[in-house]
């Protein structure tokens, strides 16, 4: 599935950052774990991407990601 949309999310400009930044890299994360020729470095690469993403969420937030 590849669709593509945006929306626009208002108030704390540091929370939507983070808010957008997780979105984003979890939706990589699972693209790539669909993706049947992805290489292990691939994945390995959308996890840790993933996981920064996640802990600067957490640190803006202090709620873990749930995905």
């Amino acid at each position: 599935m590849n669709e593509e949309k945006t929306f626009k999310i208002s108030g704390n400009r540091r929370l939507a950052e983070a808010s957008g930044l997780v979105l984003s890299k979890s939706k990589k994360l699972y693209d790539t774990l669909c993706n049947e020729n992805a290489t292990v470095e691939e994945i390995k690469n959308a996890i840790l991407e993933k996981k920064k993403a996640a802990h600067q969420f957490y640190r803006e937030t202090e709620i873990q990601w749930p995905f």
